[in-house]
């Protein structure tokens, strides 16, 4: 999934967990996800529940020292308790 089609599903995210934050805060947030492929090879997994992101996480491999990490996994309030985590 290209950041351009994840970047909705991060601000709806942000937007929810900073209701009072204004817009471009959450902007800013959402895009600095480009920066996480500089010290990493990055890999999404994403959940669909029709056209809507429900859940979603990324892994981090760094080839040079073999260390592989799960980061930000996230399920939308509206699709929690569906075992997507799991």
């Amino acid at each position: 999934m290209s950041l351009e089609e994840l970047r909705p599903a991060l601000l709806r995210e942000w937007k929810l967990l900073l209701p009072h934050s204004a817009n471009d805060v959450h902007a800013q947030l959402a895009d600095r996800i480009h920066l996480y492929a500089r010290a990493a090879e990055v890999a999404r997994l994403v959940v669909f529940e029709g056209p809507e992101i429900a859940a979603r996480m990324d892994f981090y491999f760094d080839a040079e020292s073999g260390i592989t990490q799960l980061e930000n996994l996230f399920t939308h309030p509206d699709f929690r308790g569906r075992c997507y985590a799991q």
